[in-house]
This record gives C-alpha cells, structure tokens and sequence, in this order.
C-alpha cells in the first residue's frame, strides 16, 4: 500500500488507548486490527480476518518465534533457581551480619548487583531486591529509595549491556527492518543510549553522595525501625540454600550465549544471531538443571516441571504483548508507516530535529504502554526507515528510541518492571512511582538537550 496519512492511523489507536486506558494487550490489538481494516479499505469481515492472517504471520517468522519462546522460558529458568535455594543462599552471602556497615556500603553493593545481573531482567530485579532489603534494614532507608535503586539500576543495565534477550531482540527487530549487520548498528548505537547512561549515573550519585530531592526527601525522612519490622519477623534463612544453584546455571547461560553468537556469526560474535542463540542458551541451561538439580536432590523431576510450568505462565502476558507489537510492527511496515512519517519531516521539520523528536515520542509510547520492547518494535518501524529515507544517522536514530523505551520502562505505573521493583522492594507501586519521578525527568532532559545537541553536531 502506498503510504499516506492512513500509515499513522493504528500506532496512534495503539499508542493513544494505552494512554487513555491503562489496558495494553486491548489498545495494541485495537490498533492491530485498525491497520488491517485500513489494509483491506474498511470492509470489516476481511479486516478481521487479516488481522488474524497478520497474527498467522507473526508467528511463521521464525525470529519472532525465538523471540517469543525464550521470553517464555526464561520464567522457568527464573522460577527453578529460586525453587532450588540458590537466589536465598546467594543473598546470604552478600547479606551476612558485619559485611555491610553503612547506608553508603549498602546502596554501592545494591547497585554493583543490579549491573551485574544484566542476563535477564525480572531475575535481576528480583535478586537485587532481595538483597538489598535486608542489607537497608539496619540503616532506616525509605522503601521508596530502595526500589528507586533496585528500578534505576537495572532498567538500564539490560540494554547497556545487552548480551541477554534484549540486546537479542533488538537486533532481531533492526534485522526485520532491513539494517545489514544489525549487530554492528547496536554496538555503535551504545554511546547514543544517553538516558540508560544518565540515570544510571544520576544513580550512583545518589548512593554516593546519600542526597535526595524531592518526594524522595520526605519519603526518607518519614522511614523509621518499625516500618522494617514485619520485613525481619518474614524473613528466613535456609540452612541448605546454596549460592552455586544459582551461580553455576547463570554462569552456564552466559557462556552458552556467547558461544552460540560467536557459532551463529560464523566466528564474527557481532554478526552472531541473538534471538537463535539466546534460545539455545536458555535451552541448554534448563537441561543442565534438570539433571544438575536433580543430582543434587534439591529440585526433583515432578518439582521441577511444575516450576517450569509455573515461572512460564508469569510471563504469559509479556508475550502476548510482544505477539500483538509484531503484528503492529508488520502492519506499519505494510502501509509504510516510517516512510510517510520520513517524507513529512523531511518537508515539515529540519533533520537535525529528527532524533530528538524521535526520542520524545518513544517516551511517550513507552510511558503509555508501560512496555520498553513494544515500543522498540513499534518505534524501530518507525525510525529506521525515516532515517534510511533521510540519510540519518542509523545509531543515534536506535539510541533515540532506546532511550525514550527505557524512560518509559522505568517510569510507567503499568510497566512490568516498574510494578515489580515496588512488590519485590514492598514499596506502595505509586509511592515508588511519585518518588523516582523527579530522577527520572532530570535524566530524561539532559538527554534531550543531548539529542537535540548531537543532532546539529552529526547534520550541520
């Protein structure tokens, strides 16, 4: 289809129902089934059955299969590490009595955590909370600072480092967009991940240097002992719990993922498939831990298919989300969405605005969606061609979108990750919410003026 200014018309129903609603999976299926009516010039019975074609469609590519399986299965692998004791006996360790002494040492090991377990992103925030609510206890931290640094650290660590399902998919979703050597664009595409970068250093500085502004300067000074007080009478200690059941899978997927990208790359990591070889990963691993497990007596078969089947149905809704942000992203490509967007900026908006423009609607879509890789499927359809049409500059476009996806990750009440940083540090999710805001924003606009700047800079 030609593009016109019908090529808008399903993000925006998409976008705009999220926004207004709060229900994602229905604003983005709206918004599915718009672009096919518009496909099939507004005859509702074949609209509706394109949609159901375009959904087919989604799931014949076999990138968008991997995509959606290791999404799935990496909630087993979550749920079987901490069935095992090895999520407890790796917090033990680093919260024993005396290793931490202070709010400041406690806040530096909290963040060190969260960057290091960048693999997966509901494990990593689910660990480092662990950790750090005991590690505060003593020190009459606001739940809201602990889930701002538990929420701060990791959002940004899954893309800053992205050997893990991110960085997978987001060379899956530059390859579905016709970028030659996806991989490559990535890595380049680092340095413009400007709000990823700045509010993770914004973090540290808050650790460091133990100030706040803010809601978050209230909330610290109405913490107190007995707020912590249920939070010591619920916790326990397994004497069996061993940090190696979670260690030596985690390090297991790891290898796995870089072995099978350097394989799929044909000796080139950076030319290596992410989404194949993340899957391969998480499927060696979850053998190995039916066997390794299964030696060791601390999760026997019958335990660890419930497990597998358990952590798998936590994430049913992530993967309907990203089924449905396919399907808008192959709409978009049919009616040539990022086309027509390229052609009216390229008459109506000076280029070195582009990206910054670009950054402040990824914001916005993530923030309405509360989801950081339906953006990036929604946002790339977008970018890639406006930057293709206009001879922008492929990395700094990529950046611009995953910068405006993580803001919104971390910031929306909807997001999954926002949500579970509040339920695992037991923050009320709108405290947390309220109080991480002005971080947040700060970040948010020195980035933009970093977008704006590098945009005149790269196009003069």
């Amino acid at each position: 289809m030609e593009p016109s200014v019908y090529s808008i018309i399903p993000p925006l129903v998409a976008i705009g129902l999220a926004f207004l609603t709060r229900r994602v999976l229905t604003s983005l299926f709206l918004g599915l089934v718009t672009g096919a009516l518009i496909l099939h010039r507004g005859q509702v019975i074949p609209g509706l059955l394109g949609t159901l074609q375009v959904l087919t469609d989604v799931v014949r590519d076999g990138d968008n299969v991997r995509i959606l399986l290791f999404s799935i299965l990496i909630g087993a692998v979550m749920d079987l590490v901490n069935r095992s004791g090895g999520v407890q006996g790796f917090v033990n360790i680093l919260a024993q009595p005396g290793r931490v002494d202070s709010k400041r040492k406690a806040g530096i090991l909290t963040t060190i955590l969260g960057s290091l377990l960048f693999i997966e992103g509901s494990l990593q925030v689910v660990i480092t909370a662990m950790v750090a609510n005991p590690l505060f206890r003593p020190y009459r931290t606001a739940r809201a600072k602990i889930a701002f640094l538990v929420d701060a650290t990791c959002a940004p660590m899954k893309v800053l480092i992205p050997l893990n399902g991110w960085g997978a998919y987001l060379i899956t979703q530059m390859h579905q967009n016709n970028v030659a050597e996806p991989a490559g664009v990535l890595v380049r595409a680092l340095p413009f991940f400007f709000y990823p970068i700045l509010i993770h250093l914004l973090c540290w500085w808050v650790v460091l240097t133990g100030k706040d502004w803010g809601p978050m300067k209230a909330a610290e000074a109405n913490a107190h002992e007995d707020f912590w007080q249920h939070e010591a009478e619920k916790s326990t200690v397994s004497a069996q719990a061993s940090a190696r059941d979670f260690l030596i899978p985690l390090a297991l997927l790891v290898s796995c993922l870089f072995i099978f990208m350097t394989w799929t790359g044909q000796g080139r990591i950076l030319s290596g498939d992410g989404a194949r070889s993340i899957l391969y990963a998480i499927l060696i691993t979850l053998g190995f831990m039916f066997f390794y497990y299964g030696a060791r007596k601390v999760v026997m078969p019958a335990a660890f298919f419930k497990g597998c089947f358990t952590g798998m149905r936590h994430l049913l809704d992530i993967v309907f989300i990203l089924w449905l942000a396919f399907g808008i992203n192959m709409v978009c490509r049919e009616l040539q969405t990022g086309v027509f967007i390229g052609s009216l900026l390229q008459t109506n908006v000076m280029p070195q605005l582009i990206p910054v423009l670009i950054y402040l609607l990824s914001c916005f879509v993530s923030f309405a969606t509360g989801t950081s890789w339906g953006t990036f499927a929604i946002m790339l359809a977008i970018a890639i061609p406006v930057a293709q049409t206009l001879g922008l500059p492929l990395p700094l476009m990529v950046g611009a979108v995953v910068s405006g996806g993580v803001w919104g990750d971390q910031t929306s009440p909807i997001s999954d990750t926002t949500v579970l940083s509040a339920l695992a540090t037991d923050c009320p999710l709108m405290d947390h919410v309220r109080t991480q805001f002005p971080y947040a924003l700060a970040a948010a606009l020195i980035a933009f003026v970093l977008f704006l700047a590098w945009g005149f800079f790269l196009l003069p």
